[in-house]
């Protein structure tokens, strides 16, 4: 019986998502992930300026989350750009360093593929600092990102997708459809 009141108690919407086994436990419904394919991120990178497409091709290619991809300075990579360490976050243009034994756990070495590698080894050329600034040298903001990524896979995708699809496609391992 408590079972079952707790049920109740659920939102609508929640319930719907969930079903009762004869046994009386719940099972979630597995939810759907949005899935993007390589002619979509191909698509979208080439309706794109060249430094929100850098940004994206690097979320895509390594799962970073928008926050750290924006963070990312010349340092951060190795000299041959196949191994970035992450070491902060961006939000609101401030520069996030990791205070909680949480956000310590972001701190990590991200191997990057080789074709992502060549584009950042030209992209970075000559660059110093942060990679992704305005052109008065101020940190992107993340909602101006997201914003251009939204328009662009608009434009380019068959159906639109955000950040996070696009974090998820790098954990897919970029498989090819």
């Amino acid at each position: 019986m408590e079972l079952k009141a707790r049920v109740a108690r659920i939102s609508e919407a929640s319930a719907q998502q969930l079903h009762i086994t004869d046994n009386f436990t719940l099972i979630k419904e597995k939810q759907s992930r949005p899935t993007v394919t390589e002619a979509e991120i191909s698509a979208l990178l080439n309706s794109m300026k060249a430094r929100y497409a850098v940004l994206v091709a690097l979320v895509a290619g390594t799962g970073l989350r928008i926050g750290e991809a924006l963070a990312v300075r010349t340092e951060d990579f190795d000299p041959d750009c196949q191994v970035l360490h992450v070491r902060r976050s961006v939000w609101h243009r401030c520069e996030q360093a990791p205070k909680t034994p949480n956000a310590m756990n972001a701190i990590r070495l991200v191997d990057i593929p080789e074709a992502l590698a060549q584009v950042l080894r030209r992209y970075t050329e000559g660059k110093n600092g942060f990679l992704f600034t305005t052109r008065a040298g101020r940190l992107l903001d993340q909602r101006n990102s997201l914003k251009a990524l939204h328009g662009a896979g608009n434009r380019g995708a068959s159906t639109p997708f955000g950040a996070f699809a696009l974090r998820y496609f790098a954990g897919q391992g970029c498989r090819r459809t």
